[in-house]
């Protein structure tokens, strides 16, 4: 688990909240004063708490990628808070402009837990609890529900300070912001949302928001920062015809992981031997200009690509045609030479047979190297490996 300099909110909306919070001890500590700024959450969940629905629950399949992708959120979750949710039974997904959001729900845990939803989207992991309407009527009754909601031993978390927020309108929020252990120890701020929010219609919730850029352990690669995700990307682009796949490949790289669309994109080509040889040498071609990097740090260059392609659905089978493309690439010997290494590497750790090339590779003099110990026992490549890993690195 990532844990940084995080930044918690905790927000409540109530119609007149006039008493102060009460300190009883432990880590939740009353407002200490009164701001007047707007909740950062609170756009969010005013947009959207509607769309929970408990009409549009279904049965999820234990396997499925809606499942794979429940579990993520629910791991990812429960690092932060003391309750187990347990397996997910009952989800939906929703279409939206900003990408592809898959619901959960989960039965509450206690007598002021009624249910738990999970909202999923491409950059956050959200859980909303419906509580009790009482928690917010009861200021000490809210604190000691945050002192054993939060998981305040391994999360790095040691205190939660709050703040009266007024607003102009006449509501009141109560506002937090978590202080961390690891406040000086990273210098990436992942921020954190804990929301509390009591509804005109007598329901109340509490919405804790993890931004995915810091928690993306537990999902798949095409779970986070990409907004086709219900069916995933991967699956879509198998109807894409090639001059769609190529407009995938030559778009921005994006969110982190680096270059995953293009990734998929370039793993669905290779999968239908729709690249040329000529395509593959002028795409590893762009390569040239950065020659100067090799050994310095880590490049996304298209053979980076390629690498990561190869390795996908299965595609090392045809990893023997960009070898080839490699053989005619116009870029400097260094390179193809790295290049090479990995290539070589990975058909021979997949048992790809590509022998042949390794001799065409002999003939030309070039990548003498890795092309011998292609064909040498795996002792002997493994060491030459070694040797060979600082140049591309």
């Amino acid at each position: 688990m990532v844990v940084a300099s995080m930044k918690l909110y905790l927000f409540a909306l109530a119609c007149a909240f006039g008493a102060q919070l009460p300190h009883q001890g432990g880590h939740v500590r009353p407002p200490a004063g009164t701001a007047r700024q707007w909740p950062l959450a609170a756009d969010w969940a005013l947009e959207n708490l509607a769309k929970l629905d408990t009409t549009r629950l279904k049965p999820i399949v234990n396997g499925s990628w809606e499942h794979t992708i429940a579990v993520a959120g629910r791991k990812t979750v429960e690092e932060y808070i003391q309750p187990k949710l347990g397996s997910p039974s009952w989800f939906y997904t929703i279409k939206d402009p900003k990408g592809d959001v898959l619901v959960a729900r989960w039965a509450g845990w206690d007598q002021n837990t009624e249910a738990a939803w999970l909202w999923d989207d491409m950059y956050f992991t959200r859980l909303v609890v419906d509580v009790k309407r009482s928690l917010f009527e009861d200021p000490l009754a809210l604190q000691r529900y945050c002192e054993g909601l939060f998981e305040w031993t391994h999360s790095g978390f040691v205190a939660l300070p709050l703040t009266r927020i007024e607003l102009n309108d006449g509501r009141q929020w109560i506002a937090g912001l978590f202080e961390s252990n690891h406040m000086h120890q990273l210098r990436v701020v992942f921020e954190f949302l804990f929301t509390g929010v009591r509804e005109s219609d007598g329901k109340a919730r509490l919405i804790l928001a993890i931004n995915k850029f810091g928690n993306t352990y537990f999902y798949p690669p095409e779970g986070t920062f990409i907004p086709e995700r219900f069916p995933p990307l991967s699956a879509r682009v198998q109807g894409y015809s090639k001059e769609q796949l190529l407009q995938e490949l030559d778009g921005p790289c994006g969110m982190p992981p680096p270059c995953l669309r293009q990734v998929i994109a370039l793993g669905e080509l290779i999968s239908r031997d729709s690249l040329t040889e000529g395509e593959v040498a002028g795409r590893l071609e762009r390569d040239a200009p950065l020659a100067n990097t090799m050994g310095k740090g880590f490049v996304w260059t298209q053979f980076r690509m390629f690498w990561e392609a190869l390795g996908r659905r299965g595609n090392v089978a045809h990893g023997g045609a960009v070898l080839r493309a490699l053989l005619s690439a116009n870029i400097s010997e260094t390179m193809r030479d790295a290049y090479a290494v990995q290539l070589f590497l990975l058909l021979k750790k997949n048992h790809v047979d590509v022998a042949a090339l390794a001799y065409e590779f002999i003939n030309a003099n070039r990548c003498v190297r890795a092309a011998v110990g292609y064909l040498e026992s795996p002792e002997a490549w493994n060491g030459r490996v070694a040797a060979l890993n600082s140049i591309v690195q």
